[in-house]
């Protein structure tokens, strides 16, 4: 994957996991991996945000929903709470 893959899942961007044993889950991208463009996803219930899952961003879709306090979180370098984390995705619009 190249580095265009930053801008179509940019951090705190709400992913719909469409492969894989969480598929049709909702979760949120936490990180982007540098060396093969894989996002990280969490949810703070199966996927906790201290052991992210790696995904190929052709097993997820984008979604037009972007957490801006997950995404303001992560740019100060603060850790994720799994319970805040599941909070913040139950609050989401469908």
């Amino acid at each position: 994957m190249s580095c265009g893959d930053d801008r179509l899942f940019p951090l705190g961007s709400l992913v719909a996991v469409k492969r894989g044993k969480h598929a049709g889950s909702v979760c949120v991208v936490v990180g982007i991996e540098k060396k093969d463009g894989k996002i990280l996803i969490a949810d703070g219930i199966k996927i906790s945000a201290k052991r992210p899952k790696r995904k190929s961003s052709r097993h997820v879709e984008a979604t037009d929903l972007i957490s801006t306090e997950v995404a303001s979180r992560l740019a100060e370098g603060k850790a994720l709470d799994d319970g805040w984390l599941c909070k913040i995705l139950s609050r989401r619009e469908d």
